[in-house]
């Protein structure tokens, strides 16, 4: 009996040891955010343009805040994380009772074109609610791109591969000495060639082996992802008809898996900036 309770007590002893010693290899948990239950929830839309590309004269871009419990004035702080110090971005707005949204100007000044420069705005935590499914974000990524682009004609596009034609504007940069269709497929996402107006045409990208240039379209295929076009530069498929003011691009269409296979696109020239 003596020598069951000296086991006993060793054990006894070891377990508590053990459970010391895991206590010991947990991290300390920091405690959930706990919302304010007054919060105003207030958000940046999700739609809310957060990419502009501006021309060398603009100095201002203007973002929309919004709430949405609108009862009373409410003055909302932000932090503001600008890398670059480009930009200027105001501490804090103020809605006024009863007002759902708020505009407010960001300025910036001595950007370098052709430069990609970003700034985040994030709202005080005490006017958001992250528990809570919204249409918006409390944390705002703004990127401004200063550049040269102007319009130089209307047109029309055809794609072949997609079987559709649209009117496109067709933008022209001194600085670069490029023309391109902006976004041409998918938002954000341009066709960049080269022409000094004669027949010859140098499309934008990157040159691969085959010596075809290769950019992103932009349009992504629901099965087989993000799809690139490769342009053959041969003057005997891509080129520039004087005559019928029309523009002739021989792309293939690619994804990862493979190709779609090589389609004709043109672009008209209905008038001229």
């Amino acid at each position: 009996m003596k020598r069951h309770n000296i086991i006993l007590s060793f054990l006894t002893g070891i377990l508590v040891l053990f459970a010391s010693a895991c206590s010991d290899d947990i991290p300390d948990r920091e405690p959930s955010f706990v919302p304010n239950p007054n919060a105003a929830k207030v958000y940046f839309a999700n739609d809310e343009p957060a990419k502009y590309e501006v021309l060398p004269v603009d100095n201002s871009v203007n973002v929309t805040i919004s709430r949405v419990e609108t009862a009373g004035a409410l003055t909302v702080n932000f932090e503001v994380l600008d890398l670059s110090g480009v930009f200027t971005i105001p501490s804090s707005v103020t809605f006024a009772a009863g007002e759902s949204e708020v505009t407010f100007e960001v300025g910036f000044d001595n950007l370098e074109v052709f430069v990609e420069y970003r700034a985040e705005i994030r709202i005080d935590e005490v006017h958001t609610n992250p528990y809570i499914e919204m249409d918006g974000t409390p944390n705002f990524m703004l990127t401004v791109l200063q550049s040269d682009w102007s319009p130089y004609a209307n047109g029309v596009y055809f794609s072949d591969f997609f079987d559709a034609e649209w009117e496109q504007v067709l933008q022209y940069s001194e600085i670069l000495e490029m023309y391109r269709l902006p976004s041409l497929y998918a938002d954000g996402f341009h066709y960049m060639f080269a022409w000094d107006g004669g027949e010859e045409i140098l499309p934008g990208g990157t040159r691969n082996a085959s010596g075809f240039y290769t950019q992103q379209s932009g349009y992504v295929h629901p099965t087989h992802g993000m799809v690139s076009t490769n342009t053959d530069p041969d003057v005997d498929y891509t080129y520039y008809d004087a005559e019928s003011n029309m523009f002739v691009f021989d792309r293939q269409f690619t994804v990862a898996a493979g190709s779609f296979g090589w389609f004709t696109e043109t672009y008209t020239i209905t008038e001229l900036y």
